[in-house]
């Protein structure tokens, strides 16, 4: 028989509705190409996650759907860029904060195409764009840990952090 505790912690459980209304919600929010389709995902497909820690076997894989969606949820801009300098993935509010396109955002994108972007839109300030964009790419080639403060053409600033990761450098 359970206790009026535990009867109560089944009663905060979500139901099967509230259930999948969450993960239509999460789908929703999922990056899609302008096809469409949903990049490198599919029903089934699990992330192994290698934090170090000792976990259970059944935590040890997570849904790449929830995983997107929780970035997509993020205050902060958030991108991940591979070993050849090419994006992964950027959330909503790195488009919206930085003012680049969609399609400028899509999975495959060289890290390059954004700074041009940037020092189009003059966020680099004066200068030969080739120049700007060539100065900023070698310094991210170098997939050093970095932090500062961008001060953009209107006033507002940016805090940058970037730390390699493990396997994608960036």
């Amino acid at each position: 028989m359970l206790s009026k505790i535990d009867k109560s912690m089944l009663n905060a459980l979500p139901t099967r509705a509230q259930t999948r209304q969450r993960r239509l919600m999460a789908q929703a929010a999922l990056p899609r190409f302008a096809s469409g389709q949903i990049p490198s995902v599919r029903e089934n497909d699990r992330i192994a996650v290698n934090t170090g820690m000792t976990v259970s076997p059944s935590t040890q894989s997570i849904d790449l759907r929830l995983l997107i969606a929780g970035i997509e949820e993020l205050d902060a801009g958030f991108t991940v860029f591979d070993a050849d300098l090419r994006s992964i993935t950027a959330n909503a509010r790195f488009r919206q904060m930085l003012g680049f396109s969609v399609d400028l955002c899509q999975p495959g994108t060289p890290f390059s195409a954004f700074l041009r972007d940037n020092a189009e839109r003059g966020e680099y300030g004066k200068g030969d764009i080739e120049d700007l964009v060539a100065t900023r790419l070698a310094l991210a080639r170098q997939f050093l840990p970095h932090r500062f403060e961008r001060v953009r053409p209107d006033g507002g600033v940016i805090d940058v952090r970037g730390r390699p990761l493990p396997g994608t450098r960036m």
